[in-house]
């Protein structure tokens, strides 16, 4: 919801950083430990933030990410 606020008052673009640093033994709502979702957990992220800018009517959603995996390109910048 805040990166929807965000996205909605103006903000064109985001940097997306450290969504990569998920402790390991993090339980995440899916019941998942960190360590399972570690690969996952930053394309969730991107998604989400994609989806929140998508929302605020952005056609081109632009994040700036540092890090990853596999189907992440996905999410590039613009």
């Amino acid at each position: 919801d805040r990166h929807r606020e965000l996205a909605e008052s103006g903000v064109d673009v985001f940097k997306l950083d450290f969504g990569e640093y998920l402790p390991r033994d993090a339980v995440l709502s899916n019941g998942k430990t960190g360590a399972a979702m570690r690969n996952r957990y930053p394309r969730l992220y991107y998604e989400t933030v994609q989806n929140a800018l998508r929302e605020a009517g952005r056609d081109r959603p632009t994040l700036w990410v540092r890090s990853g995996w596999i189907g992440d390109q996905e999410f590039p910048i613009h």
